[in-house]
């Protein structure tokens, strides 16, 4: 008898329980899809019923009804339902794979499930047909109810939750009530020709002030204005004649705005122009034109002048490059002295010459401007009326404004200066030998170190008075300077060594400047004696701290290779010649951080000065942008005459002519407020005289003086104008009123004073006939 044979369906009573325990884990894939497709679902229900709950009144979705909230809750719900039925379905289990769970429950060791695969043969032999038998006994035994439980978990009783709080929400929550309608906007009839007419100009205005916001020179906030108008004149809520003084209103503030920041770079340069003129360029050789261009204010040919030089230097000789870094390091030196020589003649504000006098009368000083509402309120506690005050607020609020911008042009030509004669040392520290530059250090650091060793000795004979009970310094203390110019400039040990003589010289020129701002201002000399005395004091510290000063400096000139960016070096320090009192802070600052630190003050500085040996061009993009800058101040001056110009077309004025607000201030006052007004302190000095009665003698004297016996309370008119001119005089002297008011002031005062003198001098009065005998 053969051994095979054909192959026979499975048999029924396995296919059954297969196909049980199939649909059983199928359902169980469908319920555990379900869960979170139903808490998706009920949120997205909830949501939407609270959206038309809000908004449905303006898309006339307020009567609804409860099919339409129903439909609202439920069709969230019944996409969930299909898309989890097709998630299931699409993971449903094969036949093998039911059997063989149904094996694994049933403990029937893969007896169902390989009956299924034997009976699907063709040919079955005597083994597989013995299988067959078995799991047909053995299906009897399956245990299809522990197939594919169904488990409720936390997903789905958060879609539960969800799908009820869209239902109460559909059901209780109140519908908003549709908004009111607005008034009705009033459209005005205009002429087509003249909004046309005016839509051009208006545009006009705007190209012009959109071409001078993308350049800076005027603020973004007039671009919107003008853009403002244009749509409300377009929609024809303004009339083309309000639309178009608008628009020159609008055009005027950015010539203004624009004038004012051409005057602020213009004083700029004119400072940086006065701080450069005192360089004389006949002491110098090879630099001689350098300092010549910077002498006359171009420094578009220094920059030019500066490059040359350096390109030129790259092939010279040793002894040419030492020669031309003498002659720059002059160059600074004399950039510096004249830094030095500028800042005492800088005006401080003086003290108040009369402290009896009271403080509303006497100028305040400049510590911070004031706003044009603390003033007007200032003024009229001062009795000063209120539709006067609001106009002297104003001006007085400008003046300070003026002052204000002075004094930053004078901070920024200060700061130019400085960075300009920190690129020179620092290309002349380039220039320089090695080994020049080693010897020098050298012998800079056995000086410092005999003055430390001074200093410690000083300190301690001091101590040694009055201060036994004072512990000592510890000795990781005293070596707090030298550790902290240590940090991770490993391998710039020799450009340290070179950096010495650039810190001792700049050392000594920043003692200089700080002894002359001592003779300008008391307190900064108080400082600088403080710094002093507490260097002293400080003793070794304050010597070792010195050394890491010049490592500080010189991990910004000279501790560059070739490969370095112009980015990666500072352009210079403005801090770094200042009092002597604050080189103390200096020199324990960063001083571990190695060039991480000089990179990150390159970056702050703003200038990509600091180059490598393969390109010197440092010196030449610090002069570059200062002549950019220039350029700058002239492109803001011709954009404010353009504004201004066409802010005259727009306002029916001559180009070039004068304004309303030129031809108003030209109109006599109306009241004696409106004009200008100072306050001058025209009290009497001392006690005033006790009044004295008149007696008829007195009174009746023809034989008496003219002004002998004047009467009591008559004020003799010469003294008064005499005590007037006394009072403006000093206020002239204390700089109480505008300077371009003293020339005015005193020559009025000194006409009322020779007027007086010849009034006192006329003849007396005719005095009355005798009578007759």
């Amino acid at each position: 008898m053969s051994e095979t044979r054909t192959a026979r369906t499975a048999p029924r009573a396995v296919g059954a329980q297969v196909a049980s325990a199939r649909r059983k884990l199928g359902t169980a894939l469908f319920v555990s899809a379900l869960g979170p497709a139903l808490a998706v679902a009920g949120a997205v229900s909830a949501l939407v019923v609270v959206a038309v709950k809000v908004w449905g009144s303006r898309l006339g979705l307020a009567e609804l009804g409860v099919a339409g909230w129903v439909g609202v809750v439920l069709v969230p719900i019944v996409l969930a339902v299909l898309w989890s039925a097709l998630s299931a379905r699409r993971r449903w289990p094969t036949v093998i794979a039911s059997a063989s769970v149904l094996d694994e429950a049933s403990d029937t060791h893969d007896l169902l499930g390989s009956s299924l695969a034997f009976s699907s043969r063709e040919h079955v032999g005597a083994f597989e047909r013995w299988a067959i038998r078995d799991a047909e006994a053995a299906a009897s035994r399956a245990a299809t109810d522990k197939v594919g439980e169904l488990t409720f978990g936390t997903p789905w009783i958060v879609g539960v939750g969800t799908v009820g709080l869209a239902g109460v929400l559909a059901w209780l929550a109140p519908m908003r009530e549709p908004p009111l309608p607005g008034p009705v906007p009033i459209v005005r009839t205009q002429s087509p020709e003249a909004a046309a007419v005016a839509a051009e100009k208006v545009a006009d205005a705007k190209e012009a002030i959109e071409a001078a916001a993308t350049t800076g020179q005027v603020s973004d906030q007039e671009l919107a204005a003008i853009e403002e108008l244009e749509r409300e004149l377009a929609e024809g809520l303004r009339e083309p004649e309000e639309a178009l003084a608008a628009a020159a209103e609008t055009l005027q503030r950015s010539a203004d705005e624009a004038a004012k920041r051409a005057e602020r770079e213009r004083a700029t340069r004119e400072a940086v122009r006065e701080r450069m003129q005192s360089i004389s360029p006949e002491s110098l050789g090879g630099a001689s034109q350098l300092a010549e261009d910077l002498s006359s204010g171009d420094f578009e040919a220094a920059a030019a002048e500066a490059e040359r030089l350096l390109e030129a230097m790259q092939t010279a000789p040793s002894e040419e490059r030492e020669q031309l870094a003498q002659e720059l390091r002059e160059l600074a030196e004399q950039i510096e002295q004249q830094q030095a020589e500028q800042e005492p003649a800088n005006p401080e504000p003086q003290e108040q010459a009369e402290p009896e006098s009271e403080p509303e009368m006497q100028p305040e000083p400049q510590s911070k401007p004031k706003t044009p509402e603390e003033i007007r309120d200032q003024l009229e506690r001062e009795g000063v009326p209120p539709e006067d005050a609001e106009r002297l607020a104003q001006e007085i609020h400008e003046q300070q404004e003026r002052d204000r911008q002075q004094q930053e042009a004078q901070d920024e030509a200060r700061n130019q200066a400085e960075e300009i004669a920190d690129e020179i040392r620092r290309e002349a520290d380039e220039l320089s030998s090695p080994d020049q530059n080693e010897q020098q250090s050298q012998g800079e650091d056995n000086q410092q170190q005999d003055g430390g060793e001074q200093g410690s000795q000083e300190q301690q004979q001091s101590e040694q008075g009055d201060q036994q009970a004072e512990p000592k310094p510890e000795p990781g203390q005293q070596q707090q300077g030298n550790e902290q110019g240590q940090g991770d400039q490993s391998s710039g040990q020799d450009g340290q060594k070179q950096s010495n003589t650039e810190s001792n010289q700049k050392q000594k020129s920043g003692e200089q400047q700080g002894e002359s701002k001592k003779e300008g201002d008391p307190n900064q000399g108080e400082a600088g004696d403080d710094s002093e005395q507490g260097q002293k004091q400080e003793g070794t510290e304050g010597q070792n701290a010195k050394p890491n000063e010049g490592d500080n400096e010189q991990g910004q000139g000279q501790q560059t290779s070739p490969g370095t960016q112009p980015g990666n070096q500072p352009g210079s320090q403005s801090g770094e010649q200042g009092q002597p009192g604050q080189q103390g802070s200096q020199q324990g600052d960063g001083q571990g951080d190695g060039q991480g630190d000089e990179q990150s003050a390159g970056e702050e500085s703003g200038q990509g000065g600091g180059v490598g040996k393969g390109d010197q061009q440092g010196l030449g993009n610090k002069l570059r942008q200062i002549a950019q800058q220039q350029k700058q101040a002239e492109q803001s001056g011709d954009t404010a005459r353009e504004l201004q110009r066409q802010a005259d077309e727009l306002s029916g004025q001559q180009p070039g002519g004068q304004g309303l607000r030129d031809l108003a201030d030209q109109l006599p006052p109306q009241s004696p407020w409106e004009g200008q007004t100072e306050f001058v302190d025209a009290r009497p000095e001392g006690e005033p005289e006790p009044e004295r009665e008149q007696i008829i003698s007195e009174w009746f004297n023809p034989a008496a003086e003219p002004g002998e016996n004047a009467p009591a309370g008559r004020i003799d008119p010469g003294r008064t104008v005499r005590l007037a001119e006394e009072r403006a005089q000093r206020a002239l002297e204390q700089q109480s009123v505008p300077r371009r008011h003293a020339d005015l002031i005193k020559r009025v005062f000194d006409r009322f004073g020779e007027r007086a003198k010849e009034a006192s001098d006329a003849s007396p009065a005719p005095a009355d006939a005798e009578d007759a005998p």
